[in-house]
């Protein structure tokens, strides 16, 4: 899964600065939801999801989400708190999700 993304998520919004497609968008959404399944991975998947929201584009391709894509944030969240992951941190994401409508 972290080969898939290729790369540090912290990079993502200056990769992604000018060309994050909605399709590239739903892949790392849905990637991050079927890959949260243990402590690291959970985290990891915050972690993408955190950093794809701070892109530039992002909060436009919000506007294009369906409800289950918007739920599928909730869906990683959810598991990251089964998993043990910091309140702190999930803290952190929730407000920065909730920023986006999600």
């Amino acid at each position: 899964y972290q080969r898939r993304v290729h790369g540090e998520p912290t990079t993502y919004k200056t990769l992604f600065k000018s060309n994050l497609s909605y399709d590239i968008a739903m892949d790392f959404l849905h990637s991050a939801h079927a890959h949260a399944v243990t402590q690291d991975t959970a985290l990891f998947s915050l972690r993408v999801l955190y950093n794809i929201a701070a892109v530039q584009r992002f909060p436009e391709l919000v506007f294009f989400l369906s409800p289950s894509d918007k739920a599928v944030v909730g869906q990683v969240l959810a598991k990251a708190t089964q998993l043990g992951i910091s309140q702190e941190k999930l803290q952190k994401a929730r407000t920065r999700f909730a920023q986006l409508g999600l």
